[in-house]
């Protein structure tokens, strides 16, 4: 997971920069900055995995600062995302292990 700053031609281009980049050997995942920035502030959980994990491949100067802010992107909002991805994890979970007939 990570985060690149695409060309300024693409920045003031009539066509946008990916939001998303994936692919690659290890199946990654890069984030357009300004997208990745609005979904630390809605305290995604991936997004804020990304900012706070010990293992760090590389980080230019812009990635060490964003890591640096990284306490800025919480707020109440964690909570419910936390709570919502734990939720629908459990509805998933129990559907899965529902049980197949009910004994009286």
């Amino acid at each position: 997971m990570g985060v690149y700053l695409p060309p300024a031609r693409l920045q003031w281009s009539l066509w946008e920069a990916p939001e998303q980049l994936e692919g690659g050997e290890k199946d990654e995942c890069y984030w357009e900055l300004r997208k990745f920035i609005i979904l630390a502030l809605k305290a995604n959980p991936n997004i804020l995995e990304c900012l706070y994990t010990p293992i760090v491949e590389y980080a230019n100067d812009l990635g060490q600062e964003l890591r640096g802010m990284r306490s800025r992107f919480l707020s109440r909002l964690v909570y419910q995302t936390y709570n919502d991805t734990l939720s629908g994890s459990s509805r998933r979970l129990n559907g899965i292990f529902a049980p197949v007939a009910r004994l009286r």
